[in-house]
């Protein structure tokens, strides 16, 4: 049966479909989309430009597509011819990209001219030979096959090929012959070294380096040492300055819970909410960030959110690269820039002494609900938080994580806000 305008197109759309649900281009279903009549902008037209079928491919993590195919379906009764080719390529330039890879696919076959013409314009032939069920076959014989271009030649320019020891699946992209959708895609891939390099990048397995509490807290104490003011606060801001981060400050908001937006790429920091959210919230973004860099993971991500609580739509650079040891790190390494443990310790230790608070046996510092003890708190935490420029809930976990204070569940208040 030969099926006429749209009818192929819906029988080419559900070819794909199918290749794509049974992961023949080794994308997963979720990394591919199959569109119908999808415009582009041509500039030569000055309007838009349609195309019968869109494929795009996706890398793990990415918004925009990694691959555009474009496919042209044709189901004539006889041979497509090499004008019908040319016409094709002629739209083709109107949109023309690296990341477009036209695909001209039909089920009858094509003139002999087609070939040299396509190859020659990057244009991949495809063929699918027809069957009553319109059935996805392709060769399963694991072993070599001998004279295997000149059988794929033949099935894409004899009208009446019927080999189905094959499969029924012949391609001829701009540098190969297959009988695989799969080798067609890693064709194309590395056939480009942008492409290339990219898709190698994202399965890149990525190890973090594994780093003790010690370690990360001598590093961000070292890199305090080296920037704090004569009054032993961190200029922060030099920091960045001299790691040649950018940092804009907007009012926007993004959404109720993102403090900050980094672009380890563009080495931009974007911190949100101006008038919404603290300066020690926005002080400790700054921090993390930092961390981040310090620490050397910009060579692993691409964008990152910050919360209050913990990060969120971070973007990296392979699909296995270890993101919850390199939160954890930054974390960290931020606690420990922004309150020292040395320098903490001194001036904790001073404010007890100041204000005669005892050790009487939980830790030195010890906070229920009780009045003396809230009073203690006001008297030690409060300074401490607007010294280091921090929030009570870090303040609280940093004392608490150096065995300093103690903190009973009765202690009632919501830190997390001030």
């Amino acid at each position: 049966m030969v099926c006429k305008g749209t009818e192929y197109e819906n029988l080419a759309y559900e070819y794909f479909s199918k290749l794509i649900k049974e992961k023949y281009f080794g994308f997963s279903h979720e990394q591919c989309k199959l569109t119908h009549q999808k415009p582009f902008y041509s500039k030569d037209r000055e309007k838009n430009i349609f195309f019968d079928l869109v494929l795009e491919t996706f890398l793990p993590y990415q918004q925009d597509p990694f691959t555009i195919h474009i496919i042209e379906c044709k189901n004539y009764t006889n041979k497509v011819k090499v004008d019908d080719i040319e016409e094709f390529a002629s739209k083709i330039d109107q949109i023309r990209s690296l990341k477009i890879n036209p695909i001209f696919i039909t089920t009858i076959g094509f003139q002999e001219g087609c070939l040299n013409f396509a190859k020659n314009r990057g244009i991949t032939l495809w063929r699918v030979v027809a069957n009553q069920n319109h059935e996805i076959i392709l060769n399963r014989q694991k072993k070599r096959i001998k004279n295997i271009t000149e059988e794929i030649k033949a099935a894409l320019i004899q009208e009446d090929y019927n080999n189905w020891q094959f499969g029924n699946t012949f391609i001829q992209t701009p540098n190969k012959f297959t009988l695989y959708p799969k080798e067609f895609i890693n064709d194309i891939i590395h056939a480009n070294k942008n492409l290339s390099f990219q898709f190698l990048a994202s399965n890149k397995k990525i190890n973090t380096p594994y780093l003790s509490k010690k370690q990360l807290s001598l590093s961000a104490q070292e890199l305090y040492k080296k920037y704090k003011t004569n009054e032993h606060q961190l200029d922060i801001y030099k920091i960045l300055k001299e790691l040649g981060i950018k940092v804009k400050i907007t009012e926007e908001i993004k959404n109720q819970d993102v403090i900050a937006e980094i672009n380890f790429t563009k080495k931009e920091i974007t911190l949100f909410g101006k008038n919404v959210f603290s300066d020690t919230q926005h002080f400790f973004a700054l921090a993390h960030e930092i961390g981040h860099f310090y620490l050397g993971h910009d060579k692993y991500l691409i964008t990152e959110q910050k919360t209050d609580i913990h990060s969120t739509n971070i973007v990296p650079i392979g699909i296995n690269a270890n993101i919850n040891r390199m939160e954890f790190q930054a974390n960290y390494f931020a606690a420990c820039l922004v309150l020292p443990k040395t320098f903490l310790t001194q001036i904790f230790i001073k404010l007890l002494k100041e204000h005669n608070v005892l050790h009487r046996g939980f830790s030195a510092l010890y906070i229920d609900d009780q009045p003396c003890n809230i009073e203690n708190y006001h008297k030690i935490c409060l300074p401490l938080c607007r010294f280091f420029n921090v929030s009570q809930e870090t303040l609280k976990i940093r004392l608490t994580e150096l065995d300093l204070a103690s903190f009973n569940r009765t202690f009632d208040q919501n830190l997390s806000k001030h």
